[in-house]
């Protein structure tokens, strides 16, 4: 599925757990890491384009957390594990619920189950413009008891040169990948994955020439920067901390009363020069 303005381009793929395949400007070529995949394995997808991540991101630390007196179980990713991975609805499929020249929204209707125990309705809006894509996510409840949540975008960029962002903080990992619940003023990105807050911006120029402006206008105060050495940068802004619900001083996730939602949106901008 297509959609265009100008000389952008983008390609969905609504069955592959709503994603973006790919990003293309005229002139400037593929914004996002192209999704080359000839099919989708939902356990072990393939890297590109961008997804979403609904109702959390990142590692779940031994695939559980307590929840209203009790403890929440969700299934452990086999590459992963003891930990689960990335939340459950980038590996469902979507249905188009709109879809126009230059915008599309997806839509997703998750039943219960191993992988996350409450029910719930995800939507995505892709908007492009002459200058760039906004994506609106957006959750709700559709559960009979109160659910924690989130939001979040995880976009596959071509090898960035260079990355800066203005995050006031940054929230070291141990050695399983899972934030400490402490943070300190930002310094060198960690290793390959960085966990990052309060930020406006990230500017990124990509290794093809272009160079693109990450923001967030509303609900996305975190973010995860992975720099990859096979050949991509992923910038991923999210709604909270990885692994919030494990640690008691972390910032935590969104508390949805049935029906109640959570939104956030994301914004890439090509950049002159």
């Amino acid at each position: 599925m297509k959609i265009s303005c100008g000389d952008l381009a983008a390609i969905l793929a609504p069955d592959w757990g709503g994603r973006m395949l790919r990003l293309i400007h005229a002139s400037a070529g593929d914004l996002l890491y192209p999704c080359a995949a000839e099919s989708f394995d939902r356990l072990r997808w393939p890297k590109g384009g961008g997804y979403p991540l609904f109702p959390y991101h990142g590692r779940m630390g031994n695939a559980a957390f307590p929840w209203d007196g009790g403890q929440a179980r969700l299934a452990a990713h086999p590459d992963a594990a003891p930990h689960s991975l990335h939340g459950p609805a980038h590996r469902t499929p979507w249905e188009v619920d709109d879809h126009g020249t230059d915008r599309a929204t997806l839509r997703c209707l998750y039943a219960a189950d191993e992988d996350w125990p409450w029910s719930f309705e995800a939507r995505q809006v892709f908007r492009l413009d002459e200058t760039g894509l906004s994506v609106t996510l957006e959750i709700i409840n559709r559960d009979h008891r109160d659910m924690p949540a989130g939001v979040g975008w995880h976009p596959y960029f071509p090898r960035a040169e260079t990355i800066v962002s203005d995050a006031r903080w940054q929230w070291p990992h141990d050695d399983d990948g899972l934030p400490t619940g402490e943070r300190h003023r930002p310094g060198p990105l960690q290793a390959a994955t960085s966990s990052l807050s309060g930020w406006g911006y990230v500017d990124l120029a990509l290794s093809g020439g272009a160079k693109l402006r990450i923001t967030a206008p509303v609900g996305m105060d975190h973010l995860v920067i992975h720099d990859n050495p096979r050949g991509y940068t992923c910038v991923e802004p999210v709604s909270h901390l990885t692994n919030a619900p494990n640690m008691d001083a972390a910032p935590q996730m969104a508390r949805l009363a049935p029906g109640a939602s959570l939104s956030g949106e994301v914004r890439l901008t090509l950049l002159p020069g």
